[in-house]
């Protein structure tokens, strides 16, 4: 008996080990086809398994023309949130509608992420701390996934690239210009030129985690300023928000640095951030006179490197939809494909036009294509 009850456990141990071989290596095939058809997707989905990597663009690529925002693709997964009214209060509820295998996709990353993820944790620790319900959080937490999803099989359609808009030299001469250029009593042309160096920049290590006078000027260079209220309140900071959201974001945070994500997605310091300049059911305390284009300045003071300017200019040249709350993440994507090829040309130039290191690459970029734009502009009203 004894002899046979060893033989069996061997012969279960050596099935064990073998189908554990089998399960490494099918992992690690199905992990490399994904790198090699997927790859930026794969960079920034560390909580995502491959096979739901693999499963959410495939749903997503069946009706792209469909899909021109991240709200629509939650819709149609049924992760959109959907406002009903009791009479007394208004709240949301779950979307029971929407595609369901592509509901299940976003279901099983959620709930791998909480299992796997620091971040997914940390949100619904946060969420549960606030009084959320596990039904309301995790609903908050697929259209997470799903604005996420969105922005990893996306990047090549909405991504602002510069191929086929404006060439190098054109792009160097530009640059030239508005960083050199002076009017006739000697000072510089575009006012603009002085937005990242003034008062020694708004990332400055003894000024990083608040606002200043200067970045209240620095923004005057880009022809937006805020009310003198709503200037007072960033001074002054009486909530305490500003310098908190701030301190939450690293001076040396960079936009193509997969990294960094953690702090641009919906819930983190530099989204909250934003919602709370602009004004938001949410965060509806806005600055008086602040709005989406002074957010995105102040915050492109504050961190150069993590944050874009976003203005018409660059709607219009990109073509970037109405409501656009995906440009940072696009951006970063054309920043990250192709080992990096598109940063590394924006520091081409910015070295050509000889204008100093302190200028970052998303300001190249903001500064080329701002330029750009309206050189067209002029052209079109000729």
């Amino acid at each position: 008996m004894a002899q046979a009850t060893h033989l069996t456990l061997r012969m279960l141990a050596e099935r064990v080990e073998q189908l554990t071989g089998q399960i490494d290596e099918l992992s690690q095939r199905l992990t490399r086809v994904v790198v090699r058809h997927a790859r930026t997707a794969a960079a920034r989905a560390g909580g995502h398994r491959s096979g739901q990597r693999r499963h959410a663009p495939d749903h997503h690529g069946r009706q792209p023309d469909r899909l021109n925002t991240e709200a629509s693709l939650a819709a149609l997964c049924g992760v959109s949130p959907i406002e009903y009214s009791s009479g007394r209060r208004s709240t949301r509820r779950l979307n029971h509608g929407g595609d369901r295998q592509a509901n299940a996709v976003l279901h099983r990353i959620v709930f791998t992420r909480l299992r796997h993820d620091l971040r997914t944790q940390a949100c619904y620790e946060r969420r549960t701390q606030e009084g959320k319900t596990q039904r309301k959080i995790i609903r908050c937490l697929k259209r997470y996934a799903a604005h996420e999803v969105f922005n990893l099989v996306r990047p090549v359609s909405r991504a602002p690239r510069h191929r086929g808009v404006w060439d190098d030299e054109a792009a160097v001469s530009l640059l030239v210009e508005y960083f050199t250029r002076r009017r006739s009593r000697g000072d510089l042309f575009y006012s603009g030129a002085h937005f990242e160096r003034l008062g020694g920049g708004g990332d400055a290590e003894h000024v990083a985690d608040f606002f200043d006078s200067n970045d209240l000027v620095a923004i005057t260079t880009l022809s937006v300023s805020l009310e003198p209220h709503g200037a007072m309140n960033l001074l002054s900071d009486p909530e305490g928000h500003w310098t908190r959201l701030l301190s939450l974001i690293p001076r040396d945070a960079r936009l193509e640095n997969p990294g960094s994500d953690a702090l641009m997605e919906e819930g983190g310091p530099a989204w909250e951030l934003w919602e709370r300049l602009t004004g938001t059911k949410q965060y509806p305390g806005k600055p008086d006179g602040s709005g989406p284009v002074v957010a995105g300045k102040l915050l492109a003071r504050k961190r150069p490197h993590l944050i874009p300017v976003y203005d018409i200019r660059i709607k219009q040249l990109f073509e970037r939809p109405k409501a656009d709350n995906s440009f940072w993440t696009a951006l970063a994507a054309a920043l990250r494909v192709d080992n990096g090829a598109f940063r590394d040309q924006l520091v081409h130039l910015r070295d050509q036009a000889g204008i100093g290191e302190d200028i970052g690459v998303l300001r190249v970029f903001d500064v080329v294509a701002w330029m750009h734009q309206g050189r067209q502009g002029q052209v079109a009203m000729s």
